[in-house]
């Protein structure tokens, strides 16, 4: 029995639901240590100012080293994400039969609340424009939170043959993820 291709749609699926997934626990991790955080920080500003290295501090020093790996794990999972991008753009050209001529990923930008990451890809692209104009519309409508940002559009002309179109193109694909509370001195969040 041949085992069949999943397609764009069951890709872009699967990784909707494990970047859900993946938000959500962020966001359980991200929540508790932030609040452990703020009470190791309160409960230091109360302690008098002469002590070293106290177990308390060594408990505040644990928690900020543990978020930044919480930090580091997040951009690992955004990088991923972007590769999985990546490998589904290519196969919906491919499977439209559209000749990907360069692809290069475009930097990743942190929204304003850093909640949101947003990436894509600029890629120049040859086809019958039929095929290239159902490319730009499946970019958008399979590959989740995704768009096309911007575009050109031109016959090929050349040894391409007539009736193809040569295409220059960039995506956006957004990324949501969970945010971290800030913990005052007092240990309250905001």
């Amino acid at each position: 029995m041949k085992r069949s291709e999943p397609s764009p749609r069951d890709l872009a699926a699967t990784s909707v639901i494990a970047a859900a997934c993946i938000v959500g626990f962020v966001a359980l991790v991200s929540a508790r240590l932030d609040a452990s955080l703020g009470r190791a920080r309160a409960t230091l500003s109360a302690l008098s100012a002469g002590q070293r290295e106290s177990p308390l501090e060594r408990e505040a020093d644990a928690v900020e080293q543990q978020a930044e790996s919480l930090g580091a794990w997040v951009e690992a999972q955004t990088r991923a994400d972007q590769s999985a991008r990546y490998e589904a753009l290519l196969r919906l050209a491919e499977a439209l039969d559209v000749r990907v001529d360069r692809i290069d990923p475009t930097p990743v930008r942190r929204g304003r609340e850093e909640r949101v990451t947003e990436f894509g890809f600029a890629l120049d692209a040859t086809g019958e424009y039929e095929r290239v104009a159902r490319l730009l519309d499946r970019i958008e409508r399979e590959l989740g939170a995704a768009g096309v940002a911007r575009f050109s559009i031109a016959p090929a002309g050349g040894a391409d043959g007539p009736g193809r179109v040569r295409v220059t193109l960039e995506t956006r694909h957004v990324r949501f993820e969970p945010g971290r509370a800030v913990a005052s001195a007092s240990g309250d969040e905001r």
